[in-house]
């Protein structure tokens, strides 16, 4: 992210409060574009469309839209996370002209992946008719192809551009699924609709890229991504396990009494989704000033602390460097998370004017107050489990990665019987504990930064221990 970041901080430092504004929107369309534009989708088309058989179909069309989002996020995770350090390892050697392969690689690996995983999923659990099979097979692919886009697009610095093709595809997707629903009421129509917009948007976030990478492809790196992946596999399982257990305390109440059955064999919990999403879009605002601010200064800080080791500064430098990453980093985490900490703790207090807003049912305020702390600590797990892989501490990242999914597994599933008004306390307790295990986990990798550098990570070092 951090070559959108510097744009975006040239933005947010401009004199106008547009400039400000705008800077928020660009970022937070970065850190979570498929997200907004799902929900918003769905908001928008539930508005439009009033009477009871479109209730119904909405319903069921939500449910396959949170099936393929939540598939899709798992399966590519660790196809992106392993193509963004092949693609900083490129970066780092300078060479750019392999990145539209490696791209054209990695959307090979993540479309084999969701077909494969849609195949079992719509095609063999669920009973679905071929025509609604097909649809949100298409929409599963689309929506992980579009996560993989977006870690390209995100070094193109083209951020109006990358805003602007998100909101062109919400736009073609509502219009699209309530005229297809108005000249004919079926869940596929609906899902045909939906992938309009999400194939502008794959299609506008392709065209930036190539602009951006002009570089003809004369063979696809294959081999390249697959020795990745398995030489990167703490990296990779690392992904799936965080992506995972982002969604593990859903399926856990889908699959509780709490969990409801409706068309095709469909498990949701309308109670309990609706007040976590709702959570975390509280949240999106801490993201974005994370790539804005902290990502944008600590790569800053990061790049002069190893740059000040190749130039052969002095032990005293590569210290004063070392410690102003060190301070910069946790002041700056500190300066994200305590706020938005105290704006989740204000929506909280406000819940059930929150909950009348947004037309959700009294009995979720509980849920809402609970999923809104959870979610605000786990932005703040999910930052420095993040910041430890830039010290190729993979090993660590993947540890913190299993415990989060075990941790909201077990605590979600144990907490059930406490009723619906503490659904979210499992989430809560799981992102709290994940969240100063990562914490400490970060601190430590910073107080033993020059150890790292030149004894854990030092491949020398490694060589010599390895042939002892």
């Amino acid at each position: 992210m951090a070559g959108i970041g510097f744009a975006l901080e040239r933005l947010y430092r401009g004199t106008s409060l547009a400039d400000r504004a705008a800077s928020f929107a660009h970022a937070s369309i970065v850190a979570a574009g498929p997200c907004l534009l799902a929900v918003l989708c769905i908001w928008l088309i539930s508005a439009t469309i009033s009477e009871l058989e479109g209730r119904s179909n909405i319903a069921t069309f939500r449910a396959l839209i949170i099936y393929s989002f939540a598939l899709s996020f798992v399966v590519t995770a660790p196809v992106a996370l392993v193509s963004a350090r092949l693609i900083s390892d490129k970066l780092h050697d300078l060479s750019i002209a392999e990145v539209p392969a490696i791209m054209l690689a990695a959307f090979g690996f993540a479309a084999v992946l969701l077909v494969g995983c849609g195949g079992i999923l719509f095609g063999l659990m669920l009973d679905l008719e071929p025509a609604v099979i097909a649809a949100v097979m298409a929409n599963c692919a689309l929506i992980g192809l579009i996560w993989v886009a977006c870690l390209f697009a995100s070094v193109t610095r083209d951020y109006t551009s990358v805003t602007a093709f998100f909101a062109l595809g919400l736009a073609i997707s509502v219009v699209a699924v309530t005229l297809g629903y108005k000249l004919r009421p079926e869940l596929d129509v609906m899902l045909w609709g939906f992938n309009l917009g999400l194939g502008a948007t794959l299609f506008g976030l392709l065209i930036r890229i190539v602009a951006t990478f002009p570089f003809a492809v004369t063979s696809v790196p294959l081999r390249e991504v697959a020795r990745s992946l398995a030489r990167y596999w703490p990296i990779a399982a690392g992904g799936l396990f965080g992506a995972a257990g982002a969604w593990v305390d859903k399926w856990v109440v889908w699959l509780s009494p709490y969990g409801t059955q409706i068309q095709y064999g469909l498990l949701h919990a309308p109670l309990y989704d609706s007040a976590m999403f709702v959570s975390y879009l509280v949240v999106i605002p801490a993201y974005a000033a994370f790539i804005i601010h902290l990502e944008v200064q600590f790569f800053r800080n990061y790049r002069r602390y190893y740059s000040s080791i190749l130039e052969h500064a002095t032990l005293a430098q590569i210290h004063a460097r070392g410690e102003r990453l060190r301070a910069e980093t946790i002041a700056s985490l500190s300066a994200i998370t305590v706020p938005q900490l105290v704006v989740c703790g204000l929506v909280a207090l406000s819940a059930p004017a929150v909950v009348s807003l947004l037309d959700l049912q009294f009995r979720q305020v509980g849920i809402l107050r609970l999923g809104l702390i959870g979610a605000a600590f786990q932005f703040l797990f999910i930052t420095c489990s993040s910041l430890t892989l830039y010290f190729d501490r993979r090993a660590v990242f993947f540890l913190l990665q299993l415990v989060f999914l075990a941790l909201n597994a077990s605590l979600t599933f144990l907490l059930l019987p406490f009723g619906p008004n503490y659904l979210g306390l499992g989430f809560l307790a799981a992102c709290a504990i994940s969240a100063l295990i990562a914490y400490l986990a970060l601190a430590r990798t910073l107080y033993r930064l020059e150890y790292l550098t030149f004894i854990a990570n030092n491949p020398a070092h490694r060589m010599r221990r390895r042939a002892a």
